[in-house]
């Protein structure tokens, strides 16, 4: 008998072999360290354009990636849009199980891609479903009309949810809110917290006093749901408090500003030139080139009209960097306000103008919230310990599930609250 698991895991992208993004990073840092840990880790992302999906897994950081088409049937599409396309998923993903004699199989919710891995041919194991932001959360927060294929995609989120046999959600805040958009008890939704690996240059940096030249980071989509007019907007009082301050912002540039100009268009017609030279659109950088602005930058800001989770508020903590956030969603069970961060009110740029300014004048109190930053990371929101928590949980699946069989020797999982109490509150 083994005493490991074998898992699958869906991503609708995959940094380095299909894309990338919140999901795609989750993945990412959640099956590298399943596979550090010991477990067999296979993940199933769509294959690009021209990619051969017959051919071997590639292996990447101990994780087996494997590749599916999902083919564009135009016939199909006008009257069942993603159905194909899901089908495909699930069936590759049943093959999966049977090749590699998987105990276990996690999709995300994002339009419902295993709502036919329950009916799907192949032996049957456990599906779990991890909760990101949904179709219809978008829609709401960015205040669009959703059109026939955006409401069949929430259908089939909300099958496939209801289908599992276990959800999974990051924060409270985000259980809440779904619970009664898939017309599930809130008590059937386990609160897993996500992580994020440590990087060698992260770990090895302290908070330090204040550079020459203070710097604001944002990083994420630029975009009406991450509050990044907010931010511009906030840049006139920042900088008459502070002359040679400057905002960087990195990530993809969406046309979400008035007149449906990207935020980069906007600022440059509806500022003075005087502010322009303090905000740095860097657009859409490379690991090693996010990794140098982590390093010179004094505080991480991101004003989100809502998040789930916020997953790039760890990422900035990582690197001992004190963060500005809101009020929204399941940002304050991430950011401790006060502790290792400062919370602001939704579309307040005048907060977002006081805390940075605070923070960027007060050294003492940056450099002790820095630090939290750091501890709170190591304690609560390393990948390891995020693996950890989700294999506790899988092997409870496991053991409940009728379908076993006992080829796996499984321990009894430890009895885990559904929050993240029982960490050092730093």
């Amino acid at each position: 008998m083994r005493d490991h698991l074998r898992i699958g895991i869906f991503t609708n992208q995959y940094p380095g072999v299909s894309g990338a993004g919140g999901i795609a990073t989750y993945t990412r840092s959640l099956a590298t360290a399943l596979a550090a840990l010991g477990e067999e880790v296979h993940v199933l992302t769509p294959a690009e354009d021209g990619e051969n999906q017959n051919g071997k897994p590639r292996l990447i950081d101990g994780v087996h990636i494997h590749t599916v088409k999902t083919d564009y049937l135009p016939f199909f599409e006008r009257f069942i849009p993603g159905a194909r396309s899901a089908w495909m998923v699930s069936a590759a993903a049943r093959k999966l199980v049977r090749d590699y004699k998987l105990d276990i199989f996690e999709f995300p919710n994002w339009e419902g891609a295993g709502r036919f891995f329950k009916t799907a041919p192949g032996p049957r194991v456990p599906m779990v479903v991890r909760l990101h932001t949904s179709v219809s959360e978008i829609h709401e927060i960015e205040e669009t009309k959703m059109g026939f294929a955006e409401r069949f995609a929430c259908r089939l989120e909300t099958a496939q949810c209801r289908a599992a046999d276990a959800l999974y959600v990051s924060t409270r805040a985000h259980r809440d809110r779904m619970a009664p958009e898939l017309r599930v008890p809130a008590s059937k939704i386990s609160v897993l917290p996500l992580g994020v690996p440590d990087i060698e240059h992260a770990a090895g940096k302290t908070p330090r006093p204040r550079r020459a030249a203070p710097t604001l980071l944002y990083l994420g989509r630029l975009e009406k749901r991450k509050g990044v007019l907010d931010l511009l907007h906030a840049m006139p009082a920042i900088v008459r408090k502070i002359p040679n301050v400057r905002l960087v912002l990195i990530g993809k540039d969406r046309q979400h500003a008035p007149g449906k100009l990207t935020h980069c268009e906007y600022f440059s017609c509806a500022f003075p030139p005087e502010l322009q030279k303090h905000v740095i659109f860097a657009g859409f950088l490379s690991d090693s080139e996010i990794a140098h602005w982590f390093e010179q930058a004094d505080a991480f800001v991101a004003p989100s009209i809502y998040e789930s989770f916020g997953l790039i508020f760890i990422e900035a903590m990582r690197w001992s960097l004190p963060v500005i956030g809101t009020f929204a969603g399941g940002i304050p069970e991430v950011v401790n306000d006060g502790v290792n961060g400062m919370l602001v009110e939704p579309g307040a740029p005048e907060q977002i103008a006081l805390a940075a300014t605070r923070l960027l004048t007060d050294d003492s109190l940056r450099l002790k919230m820095a630090a939290a930053a750091r501890a709170t990371y190591e304690d609560k929101f390393s990948n390891r310990v995020m693996a950890q928590r989700t294999i506790e949980h899988y092997r409870g699946v496991i053991q409940n599930d009728p379908r076993q069989t006992g080829s796996l020797r499984l321990s009894a999982p430890r009895k885990m609250e559904s929050s993240m109490a029982g960490t050092r509150n730093v």
